[in-house]
């Protein structure tokens, strides 16, 4: 299954879209979900920040630490929460475990896992460095499980693996500090 952005009249949708082989007719292409209309925000110069000093100015925590006492999942949301602050959205007052993008009118439920990008009930998605930041994309990283019950078949199983994950950040908009990156997979790893 891959990422395809869809433009219908002027504005562009995304979907996630699976290729089929159909005997004398070739490839083709069957959308298995809708994700939602695409958004591009530029990141704001202002809010240009490393990860780590973003975790220091929300949770007055040093990387080592956090890295050290954090769950995966918390981290993944974390990222989503960093790549949405560097894009213009700012936690509400009222609510943080809500962001908002005044301008846009968009908010951000970072409170739910599965609809975490949805504004007025509808889903959406930010094209977002070399990916789209997207409701799948953030559930299908949280949840995933490095290993299905059994052992593992050496490194080289290891290394596809970790390819895979690191596709999938990048698949899924978040670019993700390669200390950090070691940090997430040794906790999937373990899990």
């Amino acid at each position: 299954m891959f990422l395809r952005k869809k433009k219908v009249k002027d504005k562009h949708y995304l979907y996630a879209v699976e290729n089929k082989w159909k005997k004398g007719k070739g490839v083709k292409q069957k959308v298995k979900k809708y994700l939602g209309r695409v958004h591009k925000f530029r990141e704001t110069v202002r809010k240009k920040i490393e990860f780590e000093d973003f975790l220091e100015m929300h949770y007055s925590v040093e990387l080592g630490d956090y890295l050290s006492g954090t769950e995966s999942r918390q981290i993944i949301s974390d990222l989503v929460k960093w790549e949405l602050y560097k894009k213009g959205f700012g936690f509400d007052e009222a609510d943080g475990n809500i962001m908002k993008r005044k301008k846009e009118k968009v908010a951000v439920n970072l409170d739910k896992t599965r609809k975490m990008l949805c504004y007025n009930g509808r889903s959406f998605a930010i094209e977002s460095n070399e990916g789209y930041l997207n409701n799948l994309s953030v559930t299908t990283l949280i949840n995933y499980r490095l290993k299905e019950n059994g052992e593992w078949e050496g490194d080289l199983d290891k290394r596809a693996v970790g390819l895979k994950l690191a596709r999938m950040f990048v698949d899924g908009g978040i670019k993700i500090p390669d200390d950090v990156f070691v940090a997430v997979f040794e906790k999937k790893f373990l899990e």
